[in-house]
Formats: structure tokens, C-alpha cells, sequence
């Protein structure tokens, strides 16, 4: 469940982390995991994460999906994002930073609106990761 920071705090979601070398490799496993769900190589996957693409939202709703932290209807459950970010809080480095950032950016994805589990992870990937980039030490 470690890899849960990365994509809850969304590094990712998606920017350089603020954990460990060894939970980076463990997101990143776990984010090539999802690469057989969504139907692309372990290959494809790490081109879409270090691109950025439009398909990154998928490989971030597969593990959002590993949390039930979507309801039925494609609709983020905050609650179980930040529940699985605070049962990891000794790992995260400014932790109450990156959660006000994450509560932040789930509301802006909710207000602006998506259609698809996809696209509300790319949205709250796309918030996040600006703000937590000029953080990164």
C-alpha cells in the first residue's frame, strides 16, 4: 500500500515525489501494473508517466481505482485519498503541505467538472504537480 503516497499525493499522481528513492520504485511498479488493465506495455506505461500524456490519467484512476476512492459514478471519494495519505504521514516529507494541496486540488477538479475516472486524475495530477515541483528539494 506504499505506493498509495505517490498517488495520493500525486507526485500522483505524477510529479517527483517527496518520499524515498525506494517508494518512487515502488510507485513506479505498481503504476506499470496497470499497464495489462489498460492494455499497454510495461514500456508504453513508463512513456506516459514520464511524459505526461493524456493517458496518464488512466494509469492514475488504476491505482485510485486499487483504493475504491471511486464511487459508481466515476466520482473521486476524498475521504479515502486523504485517509490512505494519512495513514502514510510519517513517509511524506511537508505533509500538511501536500494534503491542503491535494483537498485543494480534488475540489478544483470537482468544480471544473469530468467525465470519466481518467480524466478526473489527470485533472488533480495537473494541479498538483505545478505546486509541488518548486517545493521539490
Amino acid at each position: 500500500m506504499k505506493y498509495a503516497l505517490c498517488l495520493v499525493a500525486s507526485c500522483l499522481l505524477m510529479a517527483p515525489c517527496f518520499v524515498s528513492a525506494e517508494f518512487d520504485i515502488t510507485f513506479m511498479a505498481e503504476s506499470l501494473g496497470c499497464a495489462d488493465e489498460l492494455g499497454i506495455t510495461a514500456d508504453e506505461a513508463k512513456e506516459i508517466l514520464k511524459t505526461r500524456s493524456d493517458k496518464v490519467g488512466c494509469i492514475h484512476a488504476c491505482l485510485i481505482r486499487k483504493f475504491d476512492a471511486f464511487d459508481g459514478n466515476g466520482k473521486v471519494i476524498s475521504a479515502k485519498l486523504l485517509s490512505v495519505l494519512d495513514d502514510n504521514k510519517a513517509a511524506i516529507d511537508d505533509f500538511d503541505k501536500i494534503k491542503a494541496l491535494l483537498v485543494a486540488c480534488i475540489d478544483e477538479a470537482e468544480a471544473a467538472g469530468y467525465s470519466s475516472e481518467c480524466e478526473a486524475a489527470k485533472k488533480i495530477g495537473d494541479c498538483l504537480v505545478p505546486k509541488l515541483r518548486p517545493a521539490r528539494r
